[in-house]
């Protein structure tokens, strides 16, 4: 048997020895393929309108929005008025004054976690809540407060993926119930989204959490809160009927500065939240164990000129859902393109009356309402477009990195090149990568040449590429988690830390981001013999048994978890190839950033996916002189970039960094211990997909299996 066998037949061996649900672990990928069939549409419209023709207009100031503890609402505040999408008055609500948060610090002290299972409670309640039972109950409402025009996508994708993230749920338990890990059962605190609340917060947040014993106190917003605050009354009364103790879900109805005094007095919580990156920020201030989804300018490339197709696509990408959805396309880049060409674009916006109108007759995702709030000012070099509530401009270079959001308006900057040949030239993507990198989009589309589509994806680190021709051109506002269409929406790398812990991907199990491996685990994983000698060299620095098992472990699960995979062994609407990524390929670092009080254990644990993998070369370590440790350590490596200085230099490096963390990592439980690695690697290496729109297309996975950028172990 020859070494490079006996060391294969290792990695094997090592891998099946892994009980994780990170992401495209052998758990992670059992969970896919077993999905049932989407609902039939035709009895939820029918449903949902009998609802919104019965409902009455005055009932969310009838019944305001207040903060319910163990199922019972508690008076108590200063009633405000409530606001929906467009910020029209639509109800009010209570918010709690200093007895109510009194109150609720109280009781999320005492709650009883020692239930750790309600699967079976949790599961048909959910079955209920996509169910025609209450499904068109839970899109009318989102309908009247968020003006969406079509729920019921959300509810089929809910349905589907709702299935894979059970079965995470259950190997996580299983894991626990192994003693491999425990679970992190302190109040999870839940920030809802506007669009795809059922989903996203009824869903993935609270019901995943509950399931596990894991109590959630949902948070009330300063606006689009009626249709979270009316699932949550819907959901206590579900868990009164089918036997979860109602301590388990609070409401907590508070202004602001009371909602982060709660926060902040819950030692340990987690929180997890889906907005914008200034929110999330100030979220982190007071949640230090914050996981937070944010948005970023979702960009379309185009490589040719434009033609009608084309015009299509990029109209649905920016006003689906109002300019509501989460990847709407916020920056296009194309050859020769001119003011006309883009009010071209938004010619065929189909105007409607109302969202009653839009579920009534059919969803057209490029459908706005009349009256949409776009508003273009003197100063702000954007021209509105003459019937559309649109507005764009266009010029030649990238859009400032201050590039705002204008949630729910659809605005377009427009990057005009000089050329095709510009736009595929590679100053040209490299300036653009770097741009991408920088401002960090949810997802990127690119319509054309396929080589300016893998240059792109080899040096940016979106979760989402969509790849689509002239002919059949890619959107930026569709992913399909279900399918192993894994997406997050990732703050920009160089600044990530700043607002999350870690970052989130759909689908993942929720509990897991709170999750460690436990010292017993660990332990038994110590002195087991890795494949190189600075792999060995890193483990044996270790100075205690702990963080030796858990560096084991971090390169038994990448063994286990890299490389690309497609999607088509299961059913499938579109070919995607799904992995973990190595950090951008243009030069930039990734800098561990060692300090004069940071552990060597924190800097062995955050070398090693580095070390372990091809990401080898991106690595850079900046070691304050003052940690003698540390600075004798990483003087003695071999191979790895290093540099002793009293303050991280950047301008030493030959190109901007990719990131700069500071190692945080002492393997107590009391400060979260060894996290499970699928959020944890999260922080170091890109992960996602990218796909075509064909099915089963062989040849589109040919192509990109081939890309250097996938992440590789030793």
């Amino acid at each position: 048997m020859t070494t490079r066998m006996a060391r294969r037949l290792g990695q094997r061996s090592i891998a099946r020895q892994v009980r994780n649900v990170g992401f495209m672990s052998a758990d992670y990928r059992a969970a896919f393929g077993k999905n049932p069939e989407a609902p039939n549409k035709a009895p939820y419209q029918k449903a949902t309108l009998e609802y919104l023709e019965k409902f009455d207009c005055q009932s969310w100031f009838k019944d305001p929005v207040q903060t319910v503890i163990n199922g019972e609402i508690v008076q108590g505040g200063t009633q405000v008025p409530t606001v929906d999408a467009f910020f029209r008055e639509n109800g009010a609500m209570i918010h709690g004054d200093s007895e109510v948060l009194a109150k609720l610090k109280a009781h999320l002290a005492s709650i009883d976690t020692s239930v750790h299972d309600y699967r079976t409670q949790a599961r048909a309640i959910e079955d209920r809540f996509t169910s025609t039972e209450f499904g068109p109950e839970l899109i009318a409402n989102q309908s009247l407060d968020f003006m969406k025009q079509d729920g019921f996508t959300e509810i089929e994708e809910w349905v589907q993926a709702c299935t894979v993230e059970r079965n995470l749920n259950d190997a996580l338990l299983g894991d626990e119930m192994a003693g491999t890990i425990t679970i992190g059962r302190e109040p999870s605190f839940v920030g809802c989204v506007s669009n795809f609340s059922n989903f996203l917060d009824l869903s993935r947040k609270t019901l995943r959490s509950i399931e596990l014993g894991i109590p959630v106190v949902v948070l009330s917003r300063s606006n689009t809160t009626q249709h979270m605050y009316r699932w949550f009354l819907r959901l206590i009364s579900l868990m009164k009927e089918h036997g979860i103790p109602t301590s388990m879900a609070t409401y907590a109805s508070l202004d602001v500065p009371s909602q982060r005094d709660l926060i902040s007095s819950s030692v340990g919580s987690p929180m997890y939240f889906t907005g914008s990156r200034d929110v999330a920020a100030k979220l982190k201030e007071v949640c230090p164990k914050l996981f937070s989804s944010t948005v970023g300018p979702n960009t379309m490339v185009i490589t040719e000129p434009m033609n009608e197709k084309v015009y299509d696509a990029i109209r649905i990408s920016s006003t689906i859902e109002n300019a509501g959805q989460c990847t709407h396309v916020r920056h296009l880049v194309a050859p020769q393109v001119t003011l006309d060409e883009v009010a071209k674009v938004y010619d065929n916006v189909n105007l409607i009356d109302s969202t009653v109108d839009a579920i009534k007759n059919g969803f057209r995702p490029d459908g706005m309402l009349k009256g949409h709030p776009t508003t273009v000012t003197s100063t702000d070099g954007y021209t509105a477009h003459k019937t559309a509530p649109a507005a764009f401009r266009v010029g030649t270079e990238f859009p400032p990195d201050t590039i705002q959001e204008k949630w729910r308006e659809a605005f377009l900057d427009v990057t005009s090149a000089a050329s095709p040949e510009q736009v595929k030239s590679k100053e040209f993507l490299d300036g653009l990568a770097k741009w991408l990198v920088r401002n960090g989009p949810i997802t990127l589309a690119v319509n054309g040449d396929m080589d300016v589509a893998k240059h792109l994806f080899e040096k940016t680190s979106m979760t989402n590429y969509t790849i689509g021709t002239l002919d059949k051109p890619g959107l930026t506002v569709s992913a399909r988690p279900q399918e192993n269409e894994a997406f997050g929406e990732f703050p920009a790398r160089p600044t990530l830390t700043q607002y999350t812990k870690f970052p989130v991907l759909v689908p993942s199990s929720t509990p897991s981001y709170n999750s460690q491996y436990t010292e017993t685990y660990l332990a038994q994983k110590a002195v087991k013999p890795l494949p190189t000698d600075l792999l060995n060299k890193v483990r044996d620095a270790a100075t205690n048994a702990s963080t030796k098992g858990f560096i084991t472990t971090i390169y038994t699960f990448l063994v286990d978890a890299c490389g690309p995979r497609p999607n088509t062994v299961h059913r499938h609407a579109r070919t995607a190839v799904t992995g973990w990524q190595r950090p951008p390929l243009d030069g930039s670092l990734s800098v561990l950033r060692v300090e004069k009080d940071t552990s060597l254990d924190a800097l062995l644990v955050h070398m090693t996916p580095f070390i372990a993998t091809n990401a080898a070369p991106c690595l850079h370590i900046s070691c304050n002189p003052a940690n003698a440790k540390c600075a004798e350590f990483v003087k003695s490596l071999q191979g790895v970039s290093v540099a002793i200085e009293e303050n991280f230099d950047a301008s030493a490096l030959e190109t901007a960094p990719y990131n700069v963390q500071n190692p945080e990592y002492d393997g107590q439980p009391a400060t979260g211990g060894a996290p499970v690695l699928g959020p944890f690697l999260a922080l170091f290496f890109p992960l996602g997909h990218v796909k075509c729109l064909n099915t089963n297309d062989t040849k589109f996975v040919e192509y990109w299996v081939g890309s250097e950028k996938w992440l590789r172990t030793v």
